[in-house]
């Protein structure tokens, strides 16, 4: 074995435990960001809710909240990345909030989304008669993510080639 091969050997293994542990990092990185916005978007959500809905109970009969919740929720549409649900005591679902525009049809591979997927439960605010359901959805922000790493890994691939190929030529 040469000099020339054991350099470009050595080179190779840096190159790649240099990007192996970037990519840990970036991905540890992207569970977190994922968790707080999905946090903080369902703390948004919910004082909104709850805030709106303690005002209809003060200036709304029992019949008619069902209703002016109903059409707040429509007017409202989607909230960040948040389905948001109402359901009558029966169970029958009386308004969903409509689905995400953004980026529409696209995911991203479900390796890569479990790999990153924070746990989340829905939340539900009970009312006389009926409730509100919050469900938080991060296959957007998980799909913007997949987006940035797959950019950055084409980036360190087209780098990686280059730095071989420079040292072999030096070398």
């Amino acid at each position: 074995m040469g000099l020339r091969f054991r350099i470009n050997i050595l080179v190779t293994l840096l190159m790649l435990l240099f990007m192996g542990s970037t990519a840990l990092m970036q991905i540890n990185d992207i569970k977190r960001q994922v968790r707080e916005e999905i946090e903080t978007g369902t703390k948004v959500t919910i004082q909104l809710l709850t805030i709106f809905l303690s005002s209809v109970q003060l200036n709304s009969s029992i019949s008619n909240k069902q209703l002016i919740v109903k059409n707040f929720l429509e007017n409202m549409g989607r909230v960040r990345a948040h389905e948001i649900q109402m359901i009558n005591n029966l169970g029958d679902l009386l308004h969903r909030s409509p689905p995400s525009k953004y980026k529409a049809g696209r995911d991203a591979p479900e390796w890569f989304a479990k790999l990153v997927t924070p746990k989340t439960q829905p939340i539900i605010i009970p009312e006389r008669g009926f409730q509100v359901k919050v469900i938080p959805n991060v296959s957007r922000s998980i799909l913007d993510s997949w987006d940035d790493i797959r950019n950055m890994a084409v980036l360190a691939i087209g780098f990686f080639i280059l730095l071989n190929v420079l040292v072999f030529w030096i070398i």
